[in-house]
């Protein structure tokens, strides 16, 4: 089963501004007399958000069941549905009040590979969540403009169906995670701009729902400096043998972690400028805590043996150009798409030749369209 519980109101908007809004989008798409009121058009689904009759459909569609939780009664609930012609997509509806005994209703009928999430801006509805254990996505906008306490958020509830194809991927691999004897260090691989950092972070709230707690840590920050960089290779084998000091990482975080099953201190690296030393981040894992170690060209010596869990992010190459060239913009820059062209995706595909991450990991993720990141079944297909 997968089920997704919406607040209702993330489906229907609150004001006439809001359906207006929504008819001048609609606008030139029929033909409107000057002196009809636009309240007419579309009659059936006036009240709802731009984007909701979208997202419940491709949701159906895609074998989820919905819900809606809402605050005000169920049976009103039940005819703004019906009003607004969405009716087929929903097969139950409950009170903000009774929220938390029906979402234990659910779980009760769960079995371990089940999942369900809350699409919600209450954090009223945030915190019988997280009571739960469950995920939830916060739908930004108006006065909210932070996901709090939420696992996930989504910009407009357009986006929703995006964030919950992705939770069901973080939430896989959490349980997954979670039924290990023992999990101490997690490895997240992949080329830069693949999307590293934010898997990182959500996976550690889906790990934080299953009550692991974990540290993310960047292999970016175990930069070697310049002159270690380029001895005598190529741009490529010199990225390849020599861009991160292994020896510092290994020596004054991992090993020390791995042996005492915990760690706090703070390390001076040369950070995103290799030419400066004295960048001071501070590592702390609790006991009993995880290590998230994200970076690229991992799933090797020397550090091959020491994860206990694996992750390959996948993009391929027009999209990892694509990327570089976006950030090149937004900075005002002309170096990344260069780097990333000449020096990382030859890297990439001499690591991938020689040590085929995509086999070797426990899960790959072709990351290619961010937004919808899709489980590599089949890892012959990279």
């Amino acid at each position: 089963m997968k089920r997704v519980v919406f607040e209702r109101n993330c489906l229907f908007a609150e004001d006439n501004s809001s359906i207006e809004d929504r008819k001048l989008r609609n606008q030139g798409r029929v033909i409107v007399s000057e002196k009809k009121d636009r309240m007419n058009v579309y009659v059936g689904n006036r009240d709802l958000k731009p984007g909701v009759i979208e997202v419940l459909d491709l949701l159906s569609v895609s074998g989820f069941s919905l819900s809606v939780v809402s605050e005000i009664g169920v049976k009103e609930t039940k005819t703004k549905i019906d009003s607004a012609m969405i009716g087929q997509y929903i097969d139950k509806c409950f009170s903000v009040r009774t929220a938390e005994l029906s979402l234990r209703d659910y779980l009760s009928d769960m079995n371990p590979d089940d999942f369900i999430i809350i699409v919600c801006r209450s954090e009223e509805l945030i915190a019988t969540a997280v009571k739960l254990h469950l995920p939830t996505i916060r739908v930004l906008g108006g006065e909210i403009i932070d996901k709090g306490s939420a696992t996930l958020s989504a910009d407009n509830i357009d986006q929703a169906d995006d964030v919950v194809f992705q939770a069901v991927v973080f939430d896989e691999i959490a349980k997954k995670i979670s039924t290990m004897k023992r999990c101490r260090m997690i490895g997240i691989d992949g080329l830069e701009l693949v999307g590293k950092s934010y898997f990182s972070k959500k996976l550690a709230a889906f790990l934080e729902l299953q009550g692991i707690r974990s540290t993310v840590v960047r292999l970016s920050d175990f930069k070697s400096p310049i002159e270690v960089t380029y001895m005598g290779e190529d741009a490529v084998e010199a990225f390849y043998f020599h861009a991160f000091n292994y020896n510092k990482l290994l020596n004054e975080l991992l090993l020390p972690y791995l042996e005492k099953g915990s760690a706090d201190l703070v390390l001076t690296s040369f950070g995103d400028d290799t030419n400066h030393y004295g960048k001071e981040t501070r590592y702390r894992i609790e006991p009993g805590g995880v290590l998230i170690l994200e970076g690229e060209l991992m799933f090797r010596e020397p550090l091959m043996d020491h994860f206990d869990f694996k992750i390959f992010l996948y993009m391929d190459d027009q999209e990892a150009l694509h990327r570089a060239l976006v950030r090149d913009l937004f900075l005002g820059e002309e170096t990344k798409e260069a780097e990333i062209k000449n020096k990382r995706i030859p890297a990439q595909k001499m690591y991938m030749s020689r040590h085929v991450p995509v086999e070797t990991a426990d899960y790959a993720i072709d990351n290619t369209n961010h937004r919808r990141p899709l489980i590599l079944r089949d890892p012959g297909v990279c």
